[in-house]
């Protein structure tokens, strides 16, 4: 698996989620591949990265609520993803430490 959606859908498939919990994560999955493209691979993406792409949507209006979601069901999938040992390029967590508020702490 390398691509974000695989990601999700493994994650979703190997856990028990509502209907809209499974939407939430395909949701949050899909804005990023809207950002960083579809083509792009889970090792393109960085905490640097992550954290561009938090300054943007925030800048274009996004509401700090909604970031988070997306950051916390991302990082609910590369955690896994990291424990199951699908990321083999990395054991860091891009979506940690990225709140919509720098000031919070996840």
């Amino acid at each position: 698996m390398n691509t974000p959606m695989e990601l999700a859908k493994d994650y979703i498939f190997t856990h028990v989620l509502r209907q809209a919990s499974a939407g939430t994560y395909l949701s949050a999955t899909r804005a990023l591949l809207r950002h960083f493209g579809e083509d792009c691979t889970v090792e393109s993406i960085n905490h640097r990265a992550i954290l561009e792409w938090r300054r943007q949507e925030l800048d274009r209006g996004l509401a700090k609520q909604s970031w988070n979601t997306y950051s916390n069901h991302l990082r609910t999938v590369w955690g896994y993803a990291i424990e199951q040992g699908t990321l083999a390029h990395s054991t860091i967590n891009p979506f940690s430490k990225n709140s919509g508020d720098p000031t919070e702490t996840p």
